[in-house]
């Protein structure tokens, strides 16, 4: 799997630590796609300020960390 670097659009933002891995998390409709709303998590857990409604970021698709331990 490439890694890919596409825009979305932000639909929704996770504010509560129910589930800390969940943390800042989002819910963002891909700019150039049709495809359903994807759920991200943030680069850096370090995070300052998430995201906003309606802000447009950037999302980063790589392989998951069990994809590399499987080789």
């Amino acid at each position: 799997m490439n890694t890919q670097i596409q825009s979305a659009e932000v639909i929704e933002v996770d504010y509560t630590d129910n589930l800390p891995d969940r943390l800042y998390s989002i819910k963002a409709k891909l700019i150039h796609s049709f495809s359903a709303p994807i759920i991200a998590r943030p680069l850096d857990s370090n995070l300052k300020k998430p995201p906003l409604k309606g802000e447009v970021v950037l999302i980063i698709t790589a392989p998951a960390a069990e994809f590399s331990a499987n080789k």
